[in-house]
């Protein structure tokens, strides 16, 4: 019986220096594993600012008997412009279809001078578009890495703010006035990466026959152009 009570009060004893003894490994941290990226894609939202520059033409089909016949002949408007835009698409396969706008702060302007002394002056203060934009996604082609260029057509709705002027001896006539047309025109996008894409763009804007007016006097003209613009935008 005293046996069994000393082995018993010398395994209680031994019993913490045994357990000290014990290591617990704890459990073992998974590694981190970085998921590939999936192909690109030319999806998503975007916003960008973009530079160009715009000529245009006037060409006058009536005025009232107190501004010069002819004086808004003006054969070539022309200057430079800069604003943002921003859109969406989405591409199915190798297709793109999406939908961008844009404004533009403009200093596109044209003179007209009479050998009598009148002249006239026409300027786009500001310009814009509301368009529908389908391309084609081209990656890989033909066995060669190309990058990823998007090649897109695009047309939709023009609008700016114009203003003419009549300067004769020392008299000015003015006219100012917003008005809409339509817009046509293609570029080409270019992921610089996957989110910064570059783009080159023409449009041609035809604003058609547009009255401008003071108090007493209008002249009618038509009004159209093209543009070429540069732009960077950030892709969502």
């Amino acid at each position: 019986m005293r046996a069994i009570l000393s082995i018993s009060i010398l395994s209680l004893i031994s019993a913490p220096s045994f357990a000290a003894d014990i290591i617990f490994d704890p459990d073992p941290v998974p590694p981190i594993v970085s998921l590939p990226e999936g192909p690109f894609t030319w999806s998503g939202r975007y916003v960008g600012v973009d530079l160009g520059f715009g000529r245009g033409k006037v060409k006058e089909s009536f005025v009232t008997e107190n501004i010069p016949e002819s004086i808004f002949n003006i054969r070539q408007t022309e200057g430079a412009f800069g604003g943002v835009y921003a859109g969406f698409g989405r591409q199915a396969r190798k297709l793109y279809f999406g939908f961008e706008g844009d404004i533009q702060y403009a200093g596109i302007k044209g003179t007209h001078a009479d050998d009598g002394g009148p002249v006239a002056e026409f300027t786009t203060q500001w310009l814009g578009s509301t368009r529908l934009r389908a391309g084609y996604a081209m990656n890989d082609m033909f066995g060669q890495d190309m990058g990823h260029l998007l090649p897109y057509v695009t047309g939709g709705l023009a609008f700016g703010s114009f203003k003419a002027t009549v300067t004769d001896n020392g008299n000015e006539w003015v006219g100012e006035r917003g008005d809409t047309g339509y817009t046509l025109g293609g570029g080409f996008d270019y992921a610089i990466n996957r989110n910064t894409i570059a783009k080159l763009e023409y449009q041609y804007l035809d604003f058609g026959n547009r009255s401008f007016s003071d108090e007493t006097d209008y002249a009618r003209v038509r009004v159209k152009g093209h543009t070429l613009r540069a732009g960077v935008a950030y892709k969502f």
